[in-house]
């Protein structure tokens, strides 16, 4: 870190802003993502926001769910003494049939008893209790996650393809409690945040 007055991180709520008189991306700081993390907590703030893609975990067809680089960025949250917020979204292609388009996993019952699998096993493995926190007992497993966010953007046609539907999205919601249900009723699910412009194009 240089002696500039400006700090390079400023926190406000969830977000990360970066300083200066141009924005950055964040993979143009000249810092790892556990660094990023730990300069987070130091800032002060309480939380982190953590996607879980679902087609990231279950990248291969029949095969055990990969918690590996979820995992990490659960490590780097929980190390900063960061609460970890999971932002649970996406279907792979296996169940949604299109690999080109995020599809809400509601056409049908096949689908939501899927997602509901997936749910509950996310929960079982990030949510209090969880076997993430048995496996790590140096940390602090009361940062384990009582509140989830369901899903992203879900009023735009880039989250929620051909667009947005507010009835299915509740029956993503219902059958998200149902998954969370089977593992810890007390956890709480927050709606996904809402993009601002959802009569464009996008």
């Amino acid at each position: 870190m240089t002696g500039n007055a400006e700090p390079l991180l400023c926190i406000r709520d969830l977000r990360v802003d970066i300083a200066g008189k141009r924005l950055l991306d964040i993979d143009e700081l000249d810092v790892g993502r556990g660094e990023i993390v730990g300069l987070v907590g130091e800032s002060g703030a309480g939380s982190f926001r953590i996607e879980i893609s679902w087609p990231a975990v279950a990248a291969k067809k029949n095969q055990p769910l990969n918690w590996a680089g979820t995992d990490g960025r659960f490590l780097n949250a929980a190390a900063a003494g960061l609460e970890p917020v999971p932002i649970v979204f996406g279907t792979p292609k296996v169940i949604s049939g299109d690999g080109r388009h995020i599809r809400g996993p509601v056409r049908g019952r096949g689908q939501r008893q899927a997602w509901e699998q997936f749910i509950e096993a996310a929960v079982q493995r990030y949510g209090p209790n969880g076997d993430f926190w048995v496996e790590h007992p140096t940390l602090d497993a009361g940062l384990a996650p009582g509140r989830w966010i369901i899903w992203n953007e879900q009023n735009a046609r880039t989250f929620w393809y051909p667009a947005a539907d507010p009835a299915a999205y509740a029956k993503l919601l219902r059958a998200t409690r149902r998954g969370v249900d089977r593992v810890d009723p007390s956890v709480e699910l927050i709606v996904g945040g809402m993009y601002g412009f959802p009569r464009s194009s996008k």
